[in-house]
C-alpha cells in the first residue's frame, strides 16, 4: 500500500512539473545547465540527469542533506522548479497549524515542496480512517486546497 501511495504521489509530483523524457546520464551536454547546477546545488550527491532533446530541457534527481529533490532546466541554464520531499516539520508553521485543524485525526502520508517562479507550493497527502487519500495544496500562509482525493482499493 505505502508503494502505491509513494508512486501516486511521484506521479503527481511528476504531472505538476515539466516531463521529460526518459534519457538517463550522469552529466549533459549542455554547459550552462551544468553551470547553474553547480552554482545552485553545490551539495547534490548521487545526481541522476534526464534530458528531453525535442523540448531541449534537462532534469536532475539527487539528494542534498537526505532530501531527494529534482530540479529542471531549459535549454538556456535556466533553473525553472524544483520539488522535494519534506518531513512533517518541515512545513512552515500556518501550514501545520491549518492541516491540524481541518484534517484532524488524519495521518500525513507524504509532503511535496514545489518551487517555481520563486514561488512556494506544498502538496501533502493525507490519510483519514476510512482510508481516504486526500492530497491538500498549500501556500506557505497556510492556504488550502484540495487538489486531488481518492480511496483506497479493497
Amino acid at each position: 500500500m505505502k508503494k502505491m501511495i509513494f508512486l501516486f504521489c511521484v506521479a503527481t509530483t511528476l504531472c505538476i512539473s515539466t516531463s521529460f523524457a526518459s534519457v538517463m546520464d550522469a552529466t549533459v551536454n549542455n554547459k550552462k545547465v551544468m553551470e547553474t547546477f553547480q552554482k545552485e546545488f553545490t551539495e547534490a550527491k548521487n545526481v541522476e540527469w534526464f534530458s528531453d532533446e525535442k523540448a531541449k530541457s534537462y532534469t536532475a534527481n539527487f539528494t542534498i542533506r537526505e532530501s531527494k529533490v529534482t530540479a529542471h532546466f531549459d535549454n538556456d541554464g535556466n533553473l525553472l522548479n524544483t520539488s522535494r520531499y519534506l518531513t512533517e516539520s518541515q512545513l512552515p508553521l500556518a501550514v501545520t497549524n491549518r492541516l491540524a485543524k481541518k484534517y484532524k485525526g488524519q495521518h500525513i502520508e507524504n509532503i511535496v515542496e514545489y518551487q517555481a517562479n520563486g514561488e512556494f507550493t506544498y502538496y501533502v497527502t493525507v490519510k483519514s480512517d476510512d482510508k481516504t487519500y486526500t492530497i491538500v495544496k498549500a501556500t506557505p500562509e497556510g492556504w488550502l486546497s484540495v487538489y486531488n482525493k481518492f480511496q483506497q482499493a479493497e
